[in-house]
């Protein structure tokens, strides 16, 4: 934002916004790529969560966007249950990216060592999407 507020207050101002205010993710995506001067192509990243409150677990899949030395997240799923997502479960999440107006091409997702699967590479593959995983120590890669 280009005021000279303390970033702090800054801060306050935006939660406070988006505190008052119900959002889609198509409307929103837009607007956080725009406030964060991010344009394309654009370097996705994907991870999971998972956290106990109380008694309940909080499990989260998000694909985020990476800025320049920050990274935004832009849509994410609550998993009902504990433990790593299914390539169906990334597929379903990713799939929405498309939906967002004027989104600019992606040029890579890049994930942690739980985010493989020939159906999930597959998937990215057919949508023109680099792949940058991190793989095992015991794993293969044949070209």
């Amino acid at each position: 934002m280009t005021t000279d507020a303390d970033t702090h207050s800054n801060y306050r101002r935006i939660q406070r916004f988006m505190d008052q205010v119900r959002w889609c993710f198509q409307s929103l995506v837009p607007l956080i790529l725009k406030w964060s001067g991010i344009d394309g192509p654009l370097t996705l990243v994907i991870d999971r969560t998972n956290r106990k409150l109380g008694k309940s677990d909080i499990n989260i899949l998000c694909v985020s966007v990476l800025g320049e030395q920050f990274c935004v997240p832009l849509i994410w799923k609550l998993l009902p249950k504990r433990g790593n997502s299914s390539q169906q479960e990334r597929i379903d999440l990713t799939s929405e990216l498309p939906l967002i107006p004027e989104l600019p091409d992606i040029k890579v997702m890049i994930g942690d060592r739980e985010f493989v699967g020939a159906t999930w590479f597959k998937y990215l593959k057919d949508n023109n999407i680099g792949i940058l995983i991190r793989l095992k120590d015991n794993q293969r890669v044949k070209r």
